[in-house]
């Protein structure tokens, strides 16, 4: 049982575009774990003159270093953890909830923040979702968003019917609301000569409501509390993103060390897990 490891060596061209604002999340930096390999790769005939031998003749040779563990695991139990991205992880908590007014506060953290505060959950990431759904009272603490979520407000934002400025195209009145039953009874009257007949009705089933009046330009559905809960949170958790390339990374400092041995070195798994820095622990 063991595996291999094939690591970047050779740091981002600095020249590239993206390089400044995109630097930790779109490239690979020196340490990084580019993918994890079956034992033996690097004893295979045509790794020896492979872009991923660092002393090799190919073209491309002198950007990746391999790292073999000699024992432990096998290949299939390290892959997709070793060479997965530093994804957030936002967990939702609602704290407090008023069923009469439709109304809940809702408090969110990144669960993937390192000990230091790296990649917190912070207002560039979340605040804009938050608004377009029309949130109320939205407040921040390191790592953590405090904020008022109202099904009236929800169900008339643009981010429900993902549709921009739909304030401009029709007017939405709350006919009923069952506290027991949780579906509300709306009105919407098209007020855009545009929005034909058909884009309402196709708008309001597909984002789970039930037609119950259709008189052009006058409508009335009823939607259920758990439907547009749930879109928000599916729709929220897009603001989610890649902080870094890879959450596991071999030591910097032995980078350079493996590459001015030939590129390539032995470790137990013991010995191995002494030099992988989990990102979470940074």
């Amino acid at each position: 049982m063991a595996f291999e490891l094939n690591i970047r060596a050779a740091p981002v061209d600095p020249s590239h575009e993206d390089y400044e604002v995109r630097y930790e999340s779109a490239f690979y930096k020196p340490g990084d774990i580019i993918s994890v390999k079956r034992f033996g790769w690097s004893s295979n005939p045509t790794w020896a003159d492979s872009a991923y031998n660092f002393v090799g003749t190919n073209k491309d040779s002198g950007y990746f270093i391999c790292v073999v563990c000699t024992d432990g695991p096998t290949h299939d139990q390290v892959t997709n953890v070793l060479d997965k991205p530093w994804n957030d992880n936002f967990v939702y908590t609602i704290t407090a909830s008023y069923p009469e007014q439709g109304k809940y506060t809702v408090e969110v953290i990144n669960e993937n923040v390192s000990t230091t505060g790296k990649a917190s959950l912070n207002r560039d990431k979340i605040e804009s979702w938050l608004i377009g759904w029309g949130c109320e009272n939205i407040s921040f603490l390191p790592n953590k968003v405090i904020f008022d979520f109202l099904l009236w407000n929800a169900v008339q934002s643009w981010k429900f019917w993902e549709t921009q400025g739909i304030a401009t195209l029709v007017n939405f009145s709350l006919i009923s609301y069952s506290v027991q039953t949780g579906i509300g009874r709306i009105g919407v009257e098209v007020i855009n000569q545009n929005v034909t007949m058909q884009k309402i009705v196709f708008g309001i089933k597909e984002n789970g409501g039930t037609i119950i009046t259709n008189n052009h330009p006058n409508y009335v559905f009823e939607i259920e509390k758990s439907i547009v809960l749930a879109k928000f949170k599916k729709n929220v958790l897009q603001a989610q993103k890649v902080y870094r390339r890879r959450r596991y990374r071999f030591l910097n400092t032995l980078v350079n060390e493996v590459a001015n041995n030939g590129g390539r070195k032995e470790y137990t798994y013991a010995q191995l897990q002494a030099v992988l820095q989990d990102g979470l622990s940074e």
